[in-house]
C-alpha cells in the first residue's frame, strides 16, 4: 500500500505534537479523521506508530523512521513537483529572507551577489532571533530563513548549511570574574547551567559583535560563536569552559511558493558555503 500525501502530513505533525487533540485542531481536522489516517498508516506497515497510554502518546522506533522518511519523501515531491510545473516560468519577484544579525554578518556574503545575478529578482531583509524566524517561516511572513539549532515542524523543509559552537571567550588582560553574554540565547542559558565558575558580575547585550568588541577590549569574557569570536584572533576559549554545538539550517515551508525565482534563491543559499 503506498500512503497518501495527505496521511503521511497528518502523521508528521501527530509525531510533532504526540497528542490527537492539539493535532487535530492545527490540521483543521476531527479527531477521528486524524484517526483514522494513522490507523490506515499502521495497517498498510502492519506496525504501531504510537503506544497509546492513560496519560500521553509515545511515538515507536517504527514510528521514529518513519517520521524521517516521511519528510524526507514530501521533501523531495516538493522539489519534484516545483521542477515540473515551473520550468517555463522566469525567474523573477522579490522575496523575504530572515536571520539573526550576526548571521547575517558571516552568511549573506556568501550568496547575496549569486541571488541578485537575476536582474529581476531583488529580496528584503528581516533580523531576529533564530526561533522567531522559524515562527514567521510558519506564519508565511518569510519565505526563506536561516535558523540556529531549529525545532522541528511538519510544514518547514531544513536543509544544513554550517556549524559553530558558542562557548566562553577571554584575552590576556580579560577581567574573568565579569561574564558579558544575550541572556535571551538559549545557548547562553544551557551553558550558564553547565560552567562551574560564579561570576561576579554580568553585563548583558543582545548584540554578539558589542559582546565580541568588549571581550576584545578585556571587560569580561565573552559568551560567544566561534564565528564571531574569531574576529579576533586574540581571543581563546577558556580553560574546561563547556561548548554548546550550534548547526545553522535554511528553513521553507513544504508548500512554498512555487516559482524558478524562489528556486534560484533557494539553490543560491544552499550551495553556499558558510
Amino acid at each position: 500500500m503506498i500512503p497518501s500525501y495527505s496521511d503521511l502530513q497528518y502523521f508528521l505533525e501527530l509525531s510533532e505534537c504526540l497528542n490527537f487533540s492539539r493535532a487535530s485542531e492545527r490540521l483543521g481536522l476531527s479527531q477521528p479523521t486524524l484517526s483514522q489516517a494513522i490507523k490506515r498508516l499502521e495497517g498498510g506497515l502492519q506496525t504501531d506508530l504510537f503506544i497509546r497510554t492513560h496519560h500521553k502518546l509515545v511515538i515507536t522506533s517504527a514510528g521514529e523512521k518513519l517520521r524521517i522518511e516521511s519528510q524526507k519523501l514530501l521533501n523531495q515531491w516538493a522539489q519534484v513537483s516545483s521542477s515540473v510545473t515551473n520550468t517555463t516560468q522566469k525567474k523573477a519577484g522579490t522575496f523575504n529572507i530572515g536571520m539573526h544579525p550576526s548571521v547575517a554578518l558571516y552568511s549573506l556574503k556568501h550568496f547575496a551577489k549569486n541571488i541578485l545575478k537575476e536582474k529581476q529578482i531583488s529580496f528584503n531583509l528581516s533580523h531576529g532571533l533564530s526561533r522567531e524566524m522559524t515562527e514567521m517561516i510558519v506564519s508565511r511572513k518569510l519565505d526563506v530563513a536561516l535558523i540556529i539549532n531549529p525545532v522541528r515542524h511538519p510544514d518547514l523543509v531544513l536543509k544544513k548549511l554550517a556549524e559553530d559552537k558558542v562557548t566562553f571567550w577571554k584575552n590576556k588582560s580579560t577581567d574573568t570574574n565579569t561574564l558579558i553574554y544575550d541572556p535571551a540565547l538559549t545557548q547562553s542559558q544551557t551553558l550558564l547551567k553547565e560552567y562551574e565558575y560564579q561570576f561576579k558580575r554580568k553585563i548583558p547585550s543582545s548584540n554578539l559583535e558589542t559582546i565580541q568588541d568588549l571581550c576584545s577590549l578585556g571587560a569580561g569574557v565573552g559568551l560567544l560563536p566561534e564565528r564571531i569570536a574569531q574576529k579576533d584572533p586574540a581571543l581563546k576559549q577558556v580553560s574546561k569552559s563547556p561548548s554548546f554545538k550550534d548547526e545553522l539550517y535554511m528553513a521553507y515551508r513544504v508548500d512554498h511558493e512555487k516559482n524558478p525565482g524562489f528556486e534560484h534563491v533557494l539553490q543560491c543559499i544552499r550551495t553556499a558555503k558558510i
